[in-house]
């Protein structure tokens, strides 16, 4: 099975591992677990699939951040929400401003590529989700 867009195929394995290395990368560069934000800005398609896996796989929230919007409404969203990191695209890292202090990640970071690619393991002593953790904001 597969995962089409643009006419590029890409297996859900492929978005898998992707989202466990991005998992890792952002416990590491933000302490991603829950109850932490991280922003993810990226047009539709499997890469914008294997981010928002990722920091569900990290025990992170993730606020979806459309990246065509106007430049102070993005960097307001980035503001309000406090996020620790944004996941992009390598593209949108180098063309889209961003504010100071904030971890830009994208899941071909040579850094990213470097961590393994297996199932990430909860927290010690973290347990399961409750209700009143942070999953899920989205800011259009």
């Amino acid at each position: 099975m597969a995962v089409i867009s643009g006419g590029t195929e890409t297996t859900y394995r492929e978005l898998t591992e992707d989202a466990h290395r991005l998992a890792r990368r952002l416990r590491d560069v933000c302490g991603a677990e829950p109850n932490t934000m991280i922003a993810v800005s990226m047009r539709p398609g499997p890469g914008q699939i294997s981010a928002l896996l990722g920091v569900q796989h990290a025990g992170a929230a993730y606020v979806a951040i459309d990246p065509e919007l106007p430049e102070q409404r993005r960097l307001k969203l980035l503001g309000q929400c406090k996020a620790g990191a944004v996941v992009t695209e390598a593209g949108l890292r180098e063309t889209l401003t961003w504010p100071d202090g904030l971890e830009i990640v994208t899941a071909d970071d040579p850094e990213t590529r470097g961590y393994g690619s297996e199932p990430v393991a909860g927290r010690a002593g973290r347990g399961r989700p409750r209700l009143r953790d942070l999953h899920l904001r989205l800011h259009r």
